[in-house]
């Protein structure tokens, strides 16, 4: 449990309010009548029983089956993160703190969050107490066993998996289009029917090397992508072809009777029976290295898109990135929406936007707002009130200060000196910071002025430079035909003066 859970129990008046998160990373074993899962939630109850003298409450609980600690898409980790923004409880139990993170690092970004919306932290089986130094030593410790544990799990997986590819087994996954599983060994044998549509795939390809012209030719004709009958008895929906997808199967070595270990590279021999020719095979492989998108070249990297990933397509509601087009020697890119890029341009009614004159409309935009004296008006509220806001904080950090060097004197008035002069080191430097924010609040023409500058410097900006400001700025670009709504984000413009302020006009730009 942190600090803020410690004076919570010592009211025994207040409900205290606990949640309790249960996770197991393999969905093996759910069915069966009492789960790990379960286990998890009773030994948590259990907990709050034997504190129910202190008022503790079950709240809810958040239960995340099959899913590891290593995810980014946990939902209800998400939503009990959510939960602790918003202080819907005040205690959050687990069976092991490995149960909520197993890395070092996402412990450290979890804490401050509990610490911050005052939320206590137990761990049952541990039995540990975070409001004390050997508390949150104790913590420390255990989260790097546990990050210790999940990497030698790993590299076991490695090399279970670099061994398997080196005798030319399967290592697991889906199947793919051409083969299916064998029952009992679990390795890929061929499917005749899908094994022609791979073939067709591959000399179709050979014979006009457009991705794009070959998935919307499929997808007219009703072909589909590999099916298979899931663990759970129901079939896998196949989906139409997609760019990616046909990506990935014409660069595929597994059809030409080759495992590959993607993380050096290397090739064996594999088990299975090779389907397509290595003679078309390798003809297809020239004609992708050939047509190539730029942007994998030297030159391409160098390119920056200023609205890249806050650029949305409004009939797909999918974001549009931005996409190389034309010859090399005259590439010029532009922002497509995701759908047009997987299924092709005929799916979606706005498929791509010229990049320049998009960027160039956002920017006078831009420039547009910056001279109207109702954006000045709440900028310099906002940066008003968050002038305020630290100058409480400072106030209340100068009072604590002026506390402690007075409790600090010893009983006959001499003061200890390395303390001492710490708190007064401190002392002086808020003192200064109070004065300098009491002094001088910023005016409506300081406001106007710092973001005129702005207005005069962009067009010598970096490129870099550039993205960054924008992204400072704005929220979404929303794209559809005719139209084009940009959302800016509320405190944007202040965060920008608040940067000039602090560098005054040194920003990177060419001279």
């Amino acid at each position: 449990m942190n600090r803020t859970s410690e004076i919570k129990l010592q009211s025994s008046s207040q409900v205290i309010r606990c949640a309790i998160y249960t996770r197991v990373s393999s969905e093996e074993g759910l069915n069966t009548e009492f789960t790990s899962l379960d286990n998890q939630l009773a030994t948590c109850l259990e907990k709050i029983e034997n504190n129910a003298c202190n008022n503790w409450t079950f709240f809810h609980e958040y239960r995340e089956a099959g899913i590891t600690a290593r995810s980014n898409n946990r939902p209800q980790f998400k939503q009990l993160m959510h939960d602790i923004q918003d202080q819907n409880f005040d205690i959050l139990i687990v069976h092991r703190l490995d149960r909520l993170v197993r890395r070092m690092s996402e412990y450290q970004q979890v804490i401050p969050i509990l610490e911050k919306n005052n939320v206590g932290l137990v761990s049952v089986q541990q039995e540990i107490d975070g409001s004390t130094a050997a508390g949150r030593m104790l913590i420390n410790i255990l989260m790097t066993f546990a990050e210790f544990e999940v990497d030698i799990t790993c590299e076991r997986q490695r090399e279970k998996a670099y061994a398997m590819r080196k005798r030319g087994m399967r290592t697991g996954g889906r199947p793919i289009l051409g083969y299916d599983i064998d029952p009992v060994t679990k390795q890929y044998i061929v499917n005749k029917e899908e094994a022609k549509l791979v073939n067709e795939i591959f000399q179709r390809f050979a014979d006009k090397p457009k991705k794009g012209d070959l998935v919307r030719e499929l997808n007219a004709e009703g072909k589909t992508r590999k099916t298979w009958t899931m663990k759970n008895g129901e079939p896998h929906d196949p989906g139409p072809f997609t760019m990616s997808y046909i990506s990935r199967l014409l660069a595929n070595r597994t059809y030409i009777g080759v495992e590959e270990y993607h993380r050096t590279g290397e090739t064996f021999p594999g088990l299975q029976e090779p389907i397509v020719a290595k003679e078309l095979f390798d003809r297809v492989q020239s004609l992708l290295n050939q047509n190539a998108y730029i942007k994998h070249s030297r030159e391409r990297s160098e390119i920056q898109a200023l609205l890249k990933h806050i650029v949305f397509c409004k009939s797909c509601n999918e974001p549009m990135a931005p996409k190389y087009a034309g010859p090399r020697e005259r590439a010029y890119y532009e922002y497509v929406c995701r759908t047009a890029r997987n299924k092709g341009y005929r799916f979606c009614p706005n498929p791509s936007v010229p990049a320049k004159q998009l960027e160039a409309l956002v920017v006078e935009q831009i420039r547009v707002a910056l001279r109207t004296d109702e954006v000045y008006l709440t900028v310099l509220k906002q940066l008003d009130g968050e002038r305020e806001r630290t100058l409480k904080i400072l106030i209340a950090r100068k009072q604590k200060l002026e506390s402690l060097i007075q409790s600090n004197q010893s009983e006959e008035g001499v003061r200890t000196s390395g303390r001492q002069k710490q708190l007064d080191g401190e002392l002086k430097e808020i003192t200064a910071q109070c004065n300098r924010l009491e002094l001088a609040p910023i005016s409506k023409g300081e406001v106007a002025n710092e973001l005129q500058v702005f207005d005069r410097i962009w067009d010598n900006l970096f490129p870099r430079e550039q993205e960054r400001i924008a992204k400072l700025l704005v929220k979404s670009v929303t794209v559809a035909k005719g139209e084009v709504l940009i959302e800016l984000f509320d405190d944007g413009l202040a965060s920008l003066v608040r940067e000039i302020r602090k560098a005054g006009t040194e920003i990177i730009s060419v001279e």
